[in-house]
């Protein structure tokens, strides 16, 4: 394990403002695919109230 490629790996995200740094796939593009579906179902994750589902017994 070649400790300065995580170590620049950490301060690049520190640039970027990433909370956390995770190693990521290599491509960019599959990264920004992640990343815009994880923002897409953000919304849809954090509701105050239960699904219709857990409702109905």
């Amino acid at each position: 394990m070649n400790t300065r490629i995580h170590q620049g790996s950490a301060l690049a995200g520190r640039a970027r403002e990433e909370i956390v740094t995770l190693p990521a796939p290599a491509e960019l593009d599959h990264w920004t695919t992640f990343e815009n579906a994880r923002k897409a179902r953000s919304p849809q994750l954090s509701r105050s109230v239960p699904a219709l589902r857990y409702l109905e017994a």
